[in-house]
């Protein structure tokens, strides 16, 4: 009865934000805020999380954003799935986003709607939203969208910015990411095959970006919901280490998830030296517990992630539990299962069938900052 009761509302919820949206479009506001937008664009404020979905992308920003120095975005959909340096603006989802951040800052809430017109109808780009936002907040802003590690054109869309925008790259163990990706969002056996529907969606979702150079898996040979966790894990994770391999201008931080959970100060301080931001010990502690607008979603929907994977939080002391950090150890069983690119990932990323190194990667690729 009460999942029931939860849908009618998610359902009555979008029709609202449907109706909202189009009326907004129909009578269109003629203010046009175009210049106030250009010039309060500032790149040198801008960072990006880079890491596979269920790497532990969510339960790091949520942990920068305790930083009075930092705002961190409700994951930004404005490049997918063109990737074009000039993003419509006009797509539903991006819209709902766009009025989520400028809610956020009381000197833009009031103009929320004539903001939104103004990067509808002049197709603005995405990197000046960013900066409206580093404007108004005057903080570091940080953004994270895992799908991106997916295609290729995204990473070369990177390529062509003209400012050097740092990177945060999260990696965690593929056993655990497989495990996660299959029980909490996927909700399907691991062993489950696939049927003609499901991949037909793949294809349609990844379509050619999954053919990245030199990436030798097949989107053809994916058969069950292990081949399809191991093939997302492992494009992503490629696609991110042969940007930084390539592009030795990039300033980055390396942040392997379970020594993460083990050392969270060492790579807070880190990625506060990259951005120039103050370190505070303070910000270990999750005081700032507000989810973002795609987080109550997610949540609202059970897939568990309050804080990333729900058992990575620590209720009692609001900090990371580092108790967490050698779960994979109990999915080593997956490990015999992985195709020899993928070895070859887990391998550079530090990762046996048991065993984490953190410092394995660092010797592969010189770290920046």
């Amino acid at each position: 009865m009460f999942n029931i009761i939860r849908i009618i509302y998610l359902i009555l919820c979008l029709i609202k934000l449907i109706i909202i949206y189009f009326w907004h479009r129909i009578f269109n506001l003629n203010i046009d805020l175009h210049e106030e937008i250009s010039a309060s664009i500032s790149y040198s404020e801008l960072s990006f999380i880079l890491g596979a979905p269920r790497s532990g992308t969510t339960l790091l920003i949520r942990l920068l954003r305790q930083c009075k120095d930092i705002h961190g975005t409700s994951e930004m959909f404005f490049f997918y799935p063109n990737f074009s340096e000039k993003k419509d603006f006009s797509s539903l989802r991006n819209s709902i986003s766009i009025l989520y951040e400028l809610n956020q800052i009381p000197s833009l809430k009031k103009y929320r709607w004539r903001y939104l017109n103004t990067f509808i109808t002049k197709k603005l780009d995405a990197m000046q939203f960013y900066g409206l936002l580093n404007n108004h907040h005057n903080k570091k802003i940080i953004d994270k969208v895992p799908d991106y590690s997916w295609y290729p054109e995204y990473f070369a869309l990177l390529k062509k910015s003209k400012n050097e925008i740092p990177i945060i790259f999260i990696y965690r163990h593929p056993c655990s990411v497989i495990e996660s990706l299959s029980k909490k969002l996927f909700k399907i056996p691991l062993n489950q095959r696939l049927n003609w529907v499901f991949k037909k969606f793949i294809k349609a979702y990844l379509g050619n970006y999954y053919q990245s150079p030199n990436f030798n898996l097949s989107i053809e040979n994916i058969k069950t919901v292990f081949d399809y966790c191991v093939f997302l894990w492992s494009l992503a994770n490629y696609n991110i280490i042969h940007y930084l391999k390539t592009n030795s201008n990039i300033k980055y931080v390396l942040v392997q998830y379970e020594d993460l959970l083990i050392h969270p100060r060492i790579y807070y301080q880190q990625i506060c030296k990259l951005i120039n931001a103050e370190y505070n010990e303070d910000y270990l502690t999750f005081k700032d517990n507000r989810l973002t607008l795609w987080e109550k979603i997610w949540k609202f929907w059970n897939f568990n992630i309050s804080i990333g994977d729900i058992n990575q939080y620590d209720d009692k002391n609001n900090k990371i539990d580092s108790s967490c950090a050698t779960g994979y150890k109990k999915l080593s069983f997956l490990w015999d299962r992985f195709d020899s690119q993928t070895l070859e990932i887990a391998n550079e990323l530090g990762y046996t069938k048991n065993s984490h190194d953190p410092a394995k990667l660092n010797k592969i690729i010189t770290r920046i900052y």
